[in-house]
């Protein structure tokens, strides 16, 4: 305070220049939607899409632990639905919008979650073998 009296001055004036230059975009209530499909998958599939979902959106990164549900389906097809999901900075100048992140990242791991559950693909069990593994150990 002494050093600079006016820092809360300057600090408010940041926070309103980051108001205005970043875009914080929701996803309520559209990415229910999303979390009500995956409801079959496993239980970390479940939270990641959660954590996306019920957190505002300020940049293409905060999509980013949605690569842990990707990780309930065979590779293939991971590598399908998240090459399609990081594509959207070469189509939308400015991530930060619902249509976006709806369209190349909701999307494609909605149809996936949705196939799994009607059986036309299977998941892929990556964490059962860690635990049975564990669970063995523990026993001995």
């Amino acid at each position: 305070m002494i050093l600079q009296p006016d820092w809360p001055l300057e600090w408010l004036g940041a926070i309103a220049r980051y108001r205005e230059q970043a875009v914080i975009v929701s996803l309520l209530p559209g990415g229910l939607v999303l979390l009500l499909l995956s409801l079959g998958t496993p239980w970390y599939v479940s939270a990641a899409i959660a954590q996306v979902v019920l957190f505002p959106v300020n940049d293409l990164y905060s999509v980013l632990p949605l690569i842990i549900a990707w990780q309930a389906f065979k590779p293939s097809i991971a590598v399908i639905g998240t090459s399609i999901s990081w594509i959207a900075p070469l189509l939308y100048a400015s991530p930060n919008n619902a249509g976006s992140v709806c369209a190349l990242v909701f999307v494609p791991l909605g149809v996936a979650c949705a196939l799994a559950q009607l059986g036309l693909i299977r998941r892929y069990k990556i964490f059962r073998s860690v635990l049975v593994k564990h669970s063995e150990a523990d026993g001995q």
